[in-house]
């Protein structure tokens, strides 16, 4: 069964260290932690000390087992639980002998916030490559607007001829209001001189004769 909160409270009371003794949770049992170095577990409501050769004389009247399957034999210190001097020398002497805890790793939450800052600006210049290819597909846009272009001429050359049509019916009014010259008479013909009557001939005279 899982090792009740009541139990490890007991085993740090009777040990008399203070907040040098603390725990923590783990599967349901309890590591015990004694300057921050594991020195016992509690499991099914025992207190198993930690096995070391430094520490063979003060465990060798207490039984042992492991304290999970698949564990060495650890020895069982519960009936030190009466006599608290011999369990906090017990405790003492196992954190001696202990390896010194391992530094704790820099938080990965500080880490990932440097990626993402960094990597910010990297998404920001998704919108400039998308408004650089915006700027590109302008003038294909304005390709519409050339087609419209016809009513422009059309328009021009409407504008054109009307000016035309002015022009043409201003001179034509001008040409109204200028008075026509006046002909100039023509010459009268010189009569011809009247041919002068031919004479008859001597001979001729004496054949009408």
């Amino acid at each position: 069964m899982a090792t009740q909160q009541s139990f490890v409270e007991y085993v740090a009371e009777q040990s008399q260290l203070g907040q040098r003794l603390s725990f923590k949770k783990m599967f349901g049992e309890y590591a015990v932690y004694l300057d921050d170095k594991v020195v016992a577990f509690a499991c099914d409501n025992s207190l198993f000390v930690k096995p070391a050769a430094e520490t063979a004389r003060l465990t060798s009247d207490l039984p042992q087992r492991p304290p999970y399957p698949g564990a060495k034999d650890y020895p069982v210190a519960d009936q030190l639980l009466d006599e608290p001097d011999d369990l906090r020398a017990l405790l003492l002497a196992t954190a001696a002998v202990m390896p010194p805890p391992k530094p704790k790793a820099v938080p990965k939450p500080k880490v990932r916030a440097a990626q993402k800052a960094e990597a910010a600006p990297k998404a920001k210049a998704a919108p400039k490559a998308k408004a650089a290819a915006k700027s590109t597909a302008v003038p294909t846009a304005k390709a519409t607007p050339k087609a419209k272009a016809t009513p422009k001429v059309k328009a021009a050359s409407k504008a054109v001829s009307r000016a035309n049509a002015t022009s043409n019916a201003s001179a034509a009014s001008r040409a109204k209001a200028a008075p026509k010259a006046k002909a100039v008479p023509k010459a009268k013909s010189t009569p011809k001189a009247k041919s002068a009557p031919k004479t008859k001939s001597p001979a001729t005279k004496r054949a009408a004769k």
